[in-house]
């Protein structure tokens, strides 16, 4: 498939044929937006077909969007000339669609929750705290990500330090704003692949960023949260978050040792800590196994959600810890893991019924694993708890206990 990356902006739209007694005024509707480090995807992530067969068979409309990514979606010249955030406001746009159009797919516009998964978590948890957009859906469901990563929010001055560092590599020589923006616009997107040569002199694995900007972010994020609509908040991360980013096809080696020093290493640069090198080789002696989860995901996860309850609004918090115990690969990322657990993406298979990279073909205790997070998930979208009542949450916990790893 070729994809025309001026025409990126789309989305898709999966209604159901009928009407539905319980909502009269149109069905809930649930809007993705897709994950890769805000540098690679698209709302194809999706299968059509297993998407189909899922969520929206429980009564909910669900819209999947293409934000633009890179440079094209994040370059800032940390100045008025170039601000980034472009994939966020493209995000925004799609937002402001759905309320404009979604009534005449059978959707109500007043019942909207978003979700996403990584930089599509990480992305609705920015979305909830932007006054440019916090207006435009009720509640929203960030999986294994949220504003709290920091590896995913710089400065727009770290920010566009990365951009510059990034275009030196690759042959810019000018010494200011307007000619750093002009290489940008003169370059051919598939230079923009080309980061995992390039030399660091920054925190984080991620190259290009959404970034604090003083206009989608106008206030320090404490603030934001705290005037921002009390939305309902599911964060769910899962069990061993960590284990399958050392096996990221965005990492920089095949090695899983040596991503975990990368990671370190980026981490906690000299701009970050003094003593950086000594501060590296106690981390990873510490947290071998657990750093990347903590680090990425599992800290920003809960700090997000002490933010979002501290302030008001109704907060589930979870862990993911199912794992097929018949196959050794992550659905998420099609790659083969050192043991055997949950890790980033495993859930997104059992909420839509399909993988991100790798191939997903349920057996029939996956089928039930299938059903009880859809039931979840659903759950949460039209009324905005986990639980529609005492008697299913009993039941739920009990099916729960039934699955959880032994």
């Amino acid at each position: 498939m070729t994809f025309d990356e001026s025409k990126c902006l789309t989305l898709n739209v999966f209604a159901p044929r009928w009407k539905s007694n319980e909502f009269p005024k149109g069905l809930p509707v649930l809007i993705y937006i897709h994950g890769g480090g805000f540098e690679i995807g698209y709302s194809s992530y999706f299968n059509d077909y297993s998407l189909s067969g899922t969520i929206p068979l429980r009564d909910i409309v669900v819209v999947t969007v293409n934000y633009r990514l890179g440079p094209l979606g994040f370059l800032t010249t940390g100045y008025e000339l170039a601000k980034g955030n472009y994939g966020l406001w493209d995000q925004t746009l799609a937002l402001k669609w759905v309320q404009e159009h979604i009534a005449s797919f059978g959707g109500d516009p007043n019942n909207v929750t978003i979700s996403g998964e990584s930089a599509g978590g990480i992305s609705v948890d920015m979305l909830a705290l932007s006054p440019h957009s916090n207006k435009l859906f009720h509640r929203f469901y960030a999986m294994s990500g949220t504003s709290n990563c920091t590896f995913a929010f710089r400065t727009n001055r770290d920010e566009s330090h990365v951009f510059e560092v990034f275009a030196k590599h690759h042959g810019y020589t000018g010494t200011d704003s307007h000619s750093l923006l002009d290489w940008y616009q003169a370059q051919d997107a598939e230079v923009f692949k080309k980061t995992g040569e390039v030399e660091r002199d920054f925190s984080g694995f991620l190259f290009f960023v959404p970034n604090f900007d003083g206009d989608f972010f106008p206030k320090p994020i404490e603030q934001l949260r705290k005037e921002a609509p009390k939305l309902d908040a599911l964060i769910t991360v899962a069990e061993y978050e960590g284990l399958g980013m050392m096996m990221n096809p965005l990492c920089k080696y095949p090695d899983s040792l040596k991503n975990l020093k990368s990671f370190i290493s980026d981490a906690f640069g000299p701009n970050v800590t003094n003593n950086c090198e000594e501060v590296q080789r106690k981390l990873l002696e510490a947290y071998t196994r657990d750093f990347l989860g903590d680090y990425m995901f599992n800290s920003c996860a809960l700090n997000t959600a002490k933010s979002c309850k501290n302030n008001g609004a109704q907060v589930y918090l979870a862990s993911f810890d199912y794992f097929n115990a018949e196959t050794d690969e992550n659905p998420a990322l099609g790659v083969q893991l050192p043991f055997k657990a949950a890790t980033h993406g495993s859930d997104h298979a059992y909420v839509f019924g399909d993988a991100v990279v790798g191939l997903f073909h349920p057996n029939d205790e996956e089928l039930k694993v299938m059903e009880m997070m859809g039931s979840f998930v659903a759950n949460f979208v039209k009324y905005g708890q986990v639980f529609k009542s005492k008697r299913e949450k009993f039941r739920r916990e009990v099916e729960t206990l039934l699955f959880a790893p032994t």
